[in-house]
């Protein structure tokens, strides 16, 4: 098994080199400096690896699958969210402001809450996520104010607490809402 080990180190460290050169090209360093550092890395990890690679057969092809099998589900994973983006309509708010104003005021529905919150990929809060407003219609759940919320990434930056930096914008509600946070960091 200490195979499969050896071959997992020195691939984790070639990937570690392309993403760290990847880094410091988004960062604007100087295209030679981060030429030669990775050249430098590079020669030294794929030597390790073609040391490694003899221990292939004996169990080194573990983690070769393993990697294939998360490649895989990463990449069906991300194609799987564009295609659910491009599926995604919208409609115009204004055409039903009305209507969910007269279902929020009726008092033969039960309340669920005083907020009903959607989460939204709408940019606008003119906009809504047509299967959105059809789930409210069918399902005629009745609140004080119905609030649109998207979170956005507040950095492209990626550090141990980056996933924490996300600003969350509002649309909807009634003013005092609006007016307590509109825009909150968190």
């Amino acid at each position: 098994m200490e195979a499969a080990f050896g071959l997992a180190v020195t691939l984790t460290m070639l990937m570690s080199t392309v993403l760290i050169a990847a880094s410091l090209y988004s960062r604007r360093v100087s295209i030679v400096i981060v030429i030669l550092l990775t050249a430098l890395f590079l020669t030294i990890e794929i030597t390790f690896l073609v040391a490694n690679l003899i221990k292939f057969e004996e169990g080194g092809w573990i983690s070769m699958l393993i990697g294939l099998a998360l490649i895989t589900v990463m990449w069906l994973w991300f194609r799987g969210s564009e295609y659910r983006r491009k599926l995604i309509v919208f409609e115009k708010m204004e055409p039903f402001v009305q209507t969910l104003k007269e279902l929020s005021n009726d008092k033969s529905l039960p309340q669920y809450a005083s907020h009903l919150i959607y989460l939204t990929t709408s940019n606008s809060p003119e906009r809504i996520e047509a299967e959105t407003i059809l789930s409210i219609f069918l399902r005629r759940p009745r609140g004080q104010s119905l609030l649109q919320v998207r979170l956005q990434r507040v950095d492209r930056e990626l550090s141990p607490l980056s996933f924490l930096r996300w600003k969350m914008c509002v649309f909807g509600g009634n003013p005092e809402v609006r007016k307590a946070r509109a825009f909150s960091n968190f």
